[in-house]
């Protein structure tokens, strides 16, 4: 069972470093990023978007995601398979790198420092909202401790008791 783990971590690392690649290449297609003051973190500090996708159809996502999913410098998407298609069907650019269940300790220190660093970011997971038996729990735990996040969300698809409480590190699972 570890060993299929391992496979399947190995294959979403390799998805996302296609992905990238792809993007560092050119497909001829250039995304504009807005120079937007609200976007991005102040004084040099990123942002942390916790962006919910859609469960099912596609279409169901927000535009307020789709902005931040084309704005954001780096998307940590929980299996880049699936992300890949959601970027592909809305025509976005973004790097991605994966951020799932198995990685969740390391690679949440390591997007805290790009946080640090003012790198902005958006968080999202197969489907559904980031922070619901998901790794992005981890994150959000790390940016609080390391006091180093601008916590946003990317839609008001949950309420806002639910958002209230992810956002200041409180366990949405009990």
């Amino acid at each position: 069972m570890e060993e299929r783990r391992q496979e399947e971590h190995e294959l979403m690392e390799q998805e996302a470093s296609e992905w990238n690649e792809a993007l560092r290449e050119g497909t001829g297609w250039e995304q504009e990023k807005r120079e937007d003051s609200s976007f991005g973190g102040k004084n040099g500090q990123g942002k942390l978007y916790l962006c919910a996708t859609p469960i099912g159809n596609l279409d169901d996502i927000t535009l307020r995601v789709l902005d931040t999913l084309k704005q954001v410098d780096l998307i940590a998407a929980e299996d880049t398979r699936h992300s890949i298609k959601l970027l592909n069907h809305f025509h976005i650019k973004t790097p991605m790198t994966s951020y799932h269940e198995y990685n969740k300790v390391e690679k949440a220190r390591y997007l805290v420092d790009q946080l640090k660093k003012g790198v902005n970011i958006a968080l999202v997971t197969d489907a559904g909202t980031p922070g619901i038996s998901d790794p992005g729990e981890e994150l959000v735990r790390q940016c609080h401790e390391a006091g180093a996040c601008g916590l946003h969300y990317g839609s008001h698809y949950f309420g806002p008791a639910y958002q209230a409480l992810l956002l200041r590190g409180v366990p949405a699972a009990g």
